[in-house]
């Protein structure tokens, strides 16, 4: 009953039609209700009736209707009670693009088909904007047209650099998205509809832009160099076809060259100038120098047309002959004075490293003593000796000298002429110099000091000068060497002077051995005031074996070759038992204790007994070296004044006795019968026979070893010389306490083998000054 009612009201007006045809048929009132229908009892058995448009019923054998199963896609026919046509009414479908209804009669009924629509099986007609399936493209991107008939994306065919095609399988073609641009190859590339390239002639002298309509912009291509010749500036081309400073070539001292690799080639800038080696140079346009000739006593100068300048070429010096001045060229070819020898008292010299050379100036005159000296190429030379009534004054043999007016200097004291017209001595200077007569200068020569850790020694000027700083403290104007660290200072005459002072000795040129032929050049070095005392030598034997030189050791700066041998070595003791064994071997030796005496009681004498080989292995240990022959009769000599004796003043004076030296112990002139106690400490003569740089003993105490082997004076001029090859004997110089007056001038020369340990030989060091 519920079916029918619900069929009922979905049929309508022509369901309620079947009934009455329907009631007609079985004879009931047209106007009966379905309950009366429903109760109405069938015709006959087997009689066939719809119920509804869906559910045929068949008159059952006890006279009631019997529904059969419902139509499916079919219509209940009323006449014949069976399901007939070919859908349901009002059903719909899709006929391709066609939509269609069922009809009543169960047979499908088609409308108008869809243009550019799509079919809805559901509505049973056209919706949406597009045929499902189709395909378009919406600006370079693949629709497809949905079941609602509504465009959705498929395929961005930008994405794949391809171009749009609907009609293509794919929908996207070609290599390229229509309408894009790109510069490849400096040409402009648009993309066609068919999605290829289509490539315009390449830009010449310009760059590709796909934003310009031409496709080519600016003064020039990708790539491509361009020198600025005015600048010297290598130049690239930039993304908008312009120039671009890229490197200042001139920055770098080059020539610009857009053709080379790196933009700036050679090594110079256009136009450049510059004058080496006193020839102007002036740079090409590849970047390279052109060499004019060397201007010839003339000065290269980039600013004058010639290149050359002045009177003279850079470096050259030159001597005022007329005022003894060095001249040095300066930068614009003129001679300008640079030193004044006369006033440093030597002759200039344009050949001189230092541009003044000697010890005196050109056309100076002196006494030595009763010898008139002469200044000849800065070296004092010796005339004949005054005598007679004629005595030396200012380099001249004269009758007398005028009285209170003529001065004069003999060491570091002034003399003037008395009223006889005889030298009178006046005050020695102090803390000055003497200099024609007269005290001069911030210090006294010889005198030494130090600042901080340099050395300072006064020189024949009365200034102060700075020497080799020293590696750890500076004392008294000296550098200590080890042998000295923890000494008191109780050596020279009162017992309070460093045992280790090491004045400087000014380097010159003076005569060997005061003869005319054989005259030498030293240069400045340190020599130590005092022989080498026990105390010291005993600071070496405390550390031997390990004082013993490396090889090169010991050696003058000077002279190649001259330092420690290894094969030296074996002339050495091989351990420290050894050494003081060896030591105490000599009869008078100052490292034998005497019974009663203290351990320590000879330490500030000299030590003796030593070999040649222990002495050049203790200098070496203590930071210097034994001394070549030259430097130690220069330093006994006064140099050039060329003394007698290291004290004698006037140089030609022979005044000796004990109390400038200790020597002739016996007093008898034969000197062989002294003792060890007639050895004395060292500088107790100082004073006054110390030489002209304050050394004392340079004459008497001990002989001291020298580097050289001993030989016969080589023929002509020499300079820093030592011989350090061949001979037997070791040069040994000064005298000792047993020699007579005769073995201790300074031009006496001695020798022994390097393996004596002899009494009567020390030695003493020198240094760098």
């Amino acid at each position: 009953m519920d079916k029918r009612r619900a069929w009922y009201a979905r049929g309508g007006a022509a369901v309620a039609a079947v009934f009455c045809c329907s009631a007609a048929v079985l004879g009931c009132n047209s106007v009966l209700g379905i309950e009366d229908f429903d109760a109405a009892g069938c015709p006959s058995a087997g009689a066939r009736r719809c119920l509804d448009s869906n559910t045929p019923q068949v008159c059952g054998a006890d006279g009631s209707w019997e529904s059969q199963p419902d139509c499916v896609d079919q219509v209940c026919d009323g006449v014949t009670g069976a399901c007939v046509g070919e859908c349901a009414p009002r059903a719909t479908r899709c006929a391709g693009d066609v939509p269609q209804v069922c009809s009543d009669a169960g047979l499908w009924e088609g409308k108008a088909a869809c243009v550019d629509k799509t079919c809805s099986a559901e509505l049973g007609a056209c919706i949406g904007v597009c045929a499902a399936g189709q395909k378009k493209c919406d600006d370079n991107t693949l629709q497809l047209c949905d079941p609602n008939g509504q465009w959705q994306d498929e395929k961005p065919c930008s994405d794949l650099s391809m171009t749009c095609d609907a009609d293509s399988e794919d929908g996207c073609v070609g290599v390229c998205a229509a309408g894009k641009k790109s510069c490849e190859e400096n040409a402009l590339h648009t993309c066609g509809r068919d999605g290829q390239w289509q490539i315009q002639p390449a830009c010449v002298d310009q760059t590709c832009d796909v934003d310009d309509g031409d496709g080519c912009v600016g003064v020039c291509a990708p790539g491509q160099k361009h020198c600025d010749l005015d600048n010297n500036t290598l130049q690239l081309c930039d993304e908008r076809g312009q120039w671009q400073d890229e490197k200042p070539c001139s920055d770098l001292r080059m020539t610009c060259d857009a053709d080379s690799e790196d933009g700036c080639v050679g090594v110079c800038a256009p136009e450049d100038k510059r004058c080496e080696e006193n020839a102007l140079h002036t740079c090409d346009r590849y970047g390279q120098w052109q060499i004019q000739s060397p201007c010839v006593d003339q000065t290269c100068d980039v600013d004058d047309g010639d290149g050359c300048v002045g009177v003279c070429a850079p470096g050259q010096k030159h001597c005022d002959l007329d005022n003894n001045t060095l001249q040095l060229c300066d930068t614009q070819g003129q001679w300008q004075d640079e030193i004044w020898c006369s006033t440093i008292s030597q002759t200039c010299s344009d050949t001189g490293e230092d541009g003044c050379m000697g010890v005196c100036a050109a056309g100076q005159k002196r006494c030595a003593g009763g010898v008139p000296q002469e200044c000849e190429g800065g070296a004092w030379v010796s005339h004949a000796a005054c005598g007679g009534p004629t005595h030396c004054y200012g380099g001249d043999c004269v009758v007398s000298c005028a009285p209170g007016l003529d001065v004069w200097c003999f060491g570091n004291t002034p003399h003037v002429c008395d009223t006889t017209g005889d030298w009178s001595a006046g005050v020695a200077c102090e803390s000055q110099t003497c200099i024609n007569g007269l005290c001069e200068g911030e210090c006294a020569l010889g005198d030494a000091r130090c600042s901080d850790r340099t050395p300072q020694t006064c020189d024949e000027r009365g200034r102060w000068t700075d020497r080799t700083a020293c590696e750890g403290s500076c004392e008294v104007g000296s550098c200590p060497g080890p042998s000295c660290e923890g000494l008191p200072s109780n050596c020279g005459p009162a017992g309070n002077e460093s045992c280790c002072l090491s004045p400087v000795v000014l380097g010159g040129t003076y005569q060997r051995s005061n003869m005319v032929e054989h005259p030498a050049t030293v240069s400045d070095f340190r020599m130590d005031r005092f022989e080498i005392t026990v105390g010291r030598f005993r600071k070496f034997v405390e550390a031997y074996p390990a004082s013993k030189p490396a090889e090169g050791a010991g050696a003058h700066p000077g002279i190649p070759e001259s330092g420690w041998q290894p094969d030296w070595d074996r002339s050495l003791p091989a351990d420290r038992a050894a050494l003081e064994t060896a030591l105490r071997g000599s009869g008078n030796s100052m490292w034998r204790i005497a019974p009663g005496e203290e351990e320590h009681a000879n330490e500030n004498k000299p030590m003796n007994g030593i070999t040649w080989f222990e002495a050049f292995a203790f200098c070496a240990w203590d930071g210097g070296r034994l001394p070549t022959e030259a430097e130690w009769n220069y330093a006994a000599a006064g140099g050039s004044e060329q003394r007698e004796y290291p004290w004698s003043v006037p140089p030609s004076s022979i005044m000796i006795d004990t109390s400038y030296a200790v020597h002739d112990c016996s007093g008898q002139g034969v000197g062989w019968s002294c003792g060890r106690e007639d050895i004395l400490n060292v500088g107790v003569r100082s004073p006054r026979g110390d030489g002209k740089w304050g050394h004392a003993d340079l004459a008497g105490g001990l002989w001291e070893w020298n580097m050289d082997w001993y030989a016969p004076y080589d023929t002509g001029a020499c300079t820093d010389c030592a011989r350090i090859y061949g001979g037997l004997d070791r040069v040994r110089r000064g005298g000792s306490w047993r020699d007579i007056a005769s073995n201790l001038h300074s031009s006496e020369r001695s020798n022994d083998p390097p393996e004596l340990r002899g009494d009567h030989i020390g030695a003493r060091c020198v240094r760098t000054p």
